[in-house]
């Protein structure tokens, strides 16, 4: 969801060296002087102050070529394809469609989204993902939604910093920045 917008932060804060790392590991902020952090959870955090960013959902993606290709007449048709598995809650989206069966076997897991979405713009199969991680690809034409079904996710984007600090002035800019683009991006669900 981020990097697909981060020219226009470049642009508005030409002065500003943004420094990411990615990873699933929980920084220690201090130790690496980092001032700020955008967590993807449920917003209780130790030590952490946290500012609520945005919700997210769970769509069921796949590329154009194979939704061409594929008759998909019924949900339980979709479930018999090639599904490509992150930790997203399979459980939770059949439970949506209203399919009783036990979650699906994958036939690709992974643990980085950004190869599950890749192996799915190649044709790979079906994924199960989020739809902030996804939209610009759907956007783009790269991946189609194929159901309607998007039940919420039960976590949502934070921006956290440590607890005992004011939020450095930069990291306030950046929220702000944030904010302008959370809200446009709401806007372009609907």
């Amino acid at each position: 969801w981020l990097m697909p917008r981060l020219a226009d932060f470049q642009q508005t804060y030409p002065n500003v060296v943004l420094s990411l790392h990615a990873g699933l590991s929980f920084i220690e902020f201090e130790k690496n002087r980092i001032d700020g952090a955008l967590r993807f959870g449920h917003g209780q955090w130790p030590n952490l102050q946290t500012e609520h960013l945005m919700g997210d959902s769970l769509v069921l993606v796949g590329a154009p070529s194979l939704v061409g290709q594929q008759t998909f007449k019924t949900l339980k048709s979709l479930m018999k394809y090639s599904l490509l598995h992150s930790g997203e809650s399979w459980t939770s989206w059949l439970q949506s469609a209203h399919i009783e069966d036990e979650p699906p076997a994958a036939a690709m897991a992974f643990t980085d989204s950004t190869h599950l979405l890749e192996a799915a713009k190649l044709g790979m199969g079906i994924a199960l993902t989020r739809r902030s991680i996804s939209h610009h690809l759907i956007e783009q034409g790269a991946l189609r939604c194929l159901s309607p079904i998007e039940p919420a996710h039960s976590s949502s984007y934070y921006l956290v910093w440590p607890y005992h600090s004011q939020p450095h002035p930069m990291l306030k800019k950046f929220r702000d920045w944030l904010s302008i683009h959370v809200k446009q991006y709401q806007a372009s669900l609907r």
